[in-house]
């Protein structure tokens, strides 16, 4: 059932992100075409469109992820999801999963807009272009970092970003839940942003004060990557994960919420 859940969602949205690669691969085919015919103001007016489809696909996403949950569980077609054999947890779970789903191909799409950006600029700061490949070049040999440590540093990487996804994700449907209970429902867009807002700033807050607090902190080194129990020193060798920790659990408490919310106390208009 989760599965023919997620394949509903996918499909549901799926339209929005194809409109938006197929832009992105025309105007890629006419900024190339542009650049073997040398017209030079329209390859560089393609490259600005590129980079504005990037950003489009992001915005999309976030969109696409507070519409979604509020148009399938709180209006009309709330009726029949509600009315689905399946308990509000696994729907919950699996509009989180289509949600992160939708996110990270839109960040893809975002980043391969920016590399086409920068290699097709390329030719117009040449001089730049190349002093900036130097100056990472050099930071790269001066670390000298072992396999090990690139993977455990890319491994960290990724999960700062889940962990930021899950956190942006539950904020949004916590505050989207909320605001359409009985008392708030009446007004549950006004509502819904002063919730997301009070929570982003308040667990913001929380986040960058434990991070300095609770010491625990990965060292980053040359050879390998290591958690120890210090308190971070504001260098990029030595960073805090208690915030990372708090935003996970915050997150996971903000989900339980909003399922019991769902099952018990939210209005379908």
């Amino acid at each position: 059932m989760l599965g023919k859940l997620m394949k509903n969602e996918i499909k549901q949205s799926s339209r929005y992100f194809l409109v938006l690669l197929a832009s992105a691969g025309i105007v890629i085919l006419l900024m190339i075409a542009t650049l073997l015919l040398r017209v030079e103001r329209m390859n560089f007016i393609a490259s600005l469109v590129l980079l504005l489809v990037g950003g489009i696909s992001v915005l999309m996403a976030v969109v696409l992820v507070i519409k979604n949950f509020n148009d399938t569980l709180y209006k009309e077609q709330g009726y029949l999801t509600f009315t689905l054999p399946v308990s509000g947890p696994m729907l919950l779970f699996s509009k989180v999963l289509v949600s992160f789903f939708w996110i990270i191909i839109s960040n893809l799409i975002m980043v391969g807009c920016w590399i086409g950006f920068f290699l097709n600029m390329k030719q117009w700061v040449q001089e730049e272009y190349a002093e900036l490949v130097n100056m990472f070049r050099q930071m790269f040999q001066e670390l000298e970092p072992t396999s090990t440590a690139v993977v455990q540093a890319v491994v960290f990487f990724v999960v700062n970003i889940i962990v930021i996804i899950l956190m942006f994700v539950s904020m949004v449907y916590f505050s989207t839940t909320v605001a359409n209970t009985r008392p708030l429902q009446k007004h549950p867009m006004i509502f819904g942003f002063l919730i997301f807002f009070a929570t982003y700033i308040v667990s913001n807050i929380i986040q960058s004060r434990l991070t300095r607090a609770i010491p625990l902190s990965v060292r980053f080194a040359s050879q390998s990557l290591s958690l120890q129990a210090v308190k971070p020193d504001g260098t990029t060798s030595l960073m805090g994960v208690g915030g990372l920790i708090f935003m996970f659990l915050i997150s996971a408490v903000m989900l339980f919420i909003t399922g019991y919310i769902m099952e018990r106390k939210v209005n379908v208009k």
